[in-house]
């Protein structure tokens, strides 16, 4: 489902020339959970924003479903972001005004999808993340984690080939943070989605499949946690 062949990306400013990815080699299959891994700095972001086709490599090949993104126009990447790949960020990222109903239908709108159709996506999306009963509170109505959920609900709403998720419990305690990544866990057996999980917390890290480390812009060989296990 995603492959990418000798993967770099820099960023020049001036005469400064910055790493941020060193020949990443990489593939993730359908239906994987897949955790990222590294310290403030690492590359995981940039990673996840070449995967996410919120960015493109400077050199190298991101195939993604067996297409070269490079050959994707701006548009096209645009509707794939919108209708293939589901986004769930630290920050959560709701409109404060809407209720949760109307946070979820956003992907919606833009996809073209109207009305009762909208609204009954939306209901089910949410019920999926546990919130049946809260379909019309705001943003400040809700905890922390119900933010969350909301936001995966979002993630979710178009029926996406993948969900990456940039540090999803990084603003959220511990008891919030499991149920977090339980409610992942679930889409991915449940929906066969893959999932694709960024974040700098082993604990989090070790919820999923496989894990991919990334230090300095490059891939461990082999992880702390393949070590850890005796791989």
């Amino acid at each position: 489902m995603i492959e990418m062949q000798n993967v770099w990306k820099i960023y020049r400013m001036d005469s400064v020339e910055v790493i941020a990815l060193n020949d990443i080699n990489m593939k993730i299959e359908k239906g994987e959970y897949i955790s990222i891994i590294g310290p403030s700095g690492s590359g995981k972001s940039t990673l996840m924003n070449i995967i996410g086709c919120l960015d493109r490599p400077s050199e190298g090949e991101y195939l993604f479903n067996n297409k070269n993104v490079s050959d994707y126009s701006d548009r096209d990447l645009a509707r794939i972001r919108n209708r293939r790949i589901g986004f769930v960020f630290q920050m959560f990222n709701l409109l404060p005004r809407y209720d949760a109903i109307k946070n979820v239908s956003v992907p919606l709108l833009y996809a073209g999808v109207e009305g009762a159709k909208m609204e009954a996506m939306s209901r089910n999306a949410l019920v999926r993340v546990g919130l049946g009963d809260r379909l019309y509170h705001k943003p400040s109505q809700l905890s922390g984690g119900q933010q969350q959920r909301i936001a995966i609900a979002r993630a979710i709403v178009n029926n996406p080939d993948i969900i990456l998720a940039d540090e999803p419990t990084g603003n959220l305690d511990t008891k919030s943070g499991k149920e977090i990544i339980s409610i992942f866990k679930t889409l991915n057996e449940q929906m066969s989605v893959t999932v694709v999980l960024v974040t700098h917390d082993p604990s989090v890290a070790r919820q999923a499949n496989r894990t991919i480390e990334i230090l300095d812009g490059s891939i461990v060989t082999k992880s702390s946690f393949e070590k850890e296990r005796g791989l």
